[in-house]
């Protein structure tokens, strides 16, 4: 049995630890996995919609961003830009509903560009299609506090 909890505090963690890049022109693309491990599929279930989260680490300060959600299943990607000074560069989300076979892991990438230089970074987010059952099921309490998801149990 494995407990996931996702909280924005938890968020805002991952994303405060961040290794700082070799050279402080560059900046680093970071997916928010569900889990703690980025390699475990986020597993979803067919006609559920998921939030997939991520942020942009060691942005320029004066930097002008645009981000760029590819869902890995050939439906429209969700994009939009940020200011590196601005908040929203921690909270760079797209939802999504996946259709397809049970088994079957589908790659999403969220890729973002430095508007002024034209550098890239991406990072996968893997989602794992799984048959609709209470194992599969996110949490239904809603923590007060964060107002995300948290402390549910999947065996």
């Amino acid at each position: 049995m494995r407990t996931y909890c996702s909280s924005l505090l938890q968020f805002a963690l991952f994303v405060s630890f961040v290794a700082p890049a070799a050279s402080a022109a560059v900046f680093t693309v970071k997916t928010v996995p569900w889990v703690a491990n980025p390699l475990i599929p986020h597993d979803t279930y067919a006609a559920k919609s998921i939030r997939l989260k991520g942020a942009c680490a060691n942005c320029t300060p004066a930097g002008a961003y645009q981000w760029t959600w590819s869902f890995g299943d050939g439906s429209p990607s969700a994009n939009g830009t940020f200011g590196a000074a601005a908040a929203g560069r921690y909270n760079l989300e797209a939802t999504h509903t996946y259709s397809g076979a049970v088994g079957t892991v589908f790659t999403a990438r969220l890729t973002i560009q430095n508007l002024s230089s034209g550098e890239t970074d991406d990072e996968p987010y893997y989602v794992a299609m799984r048959a609709d059952s209470p194992a599969v099921r996110p949490c239904e309490s809603i923590s007060l506090l964060t107002r995300v998801c948290c402390n549910f149990t999947k065996a």
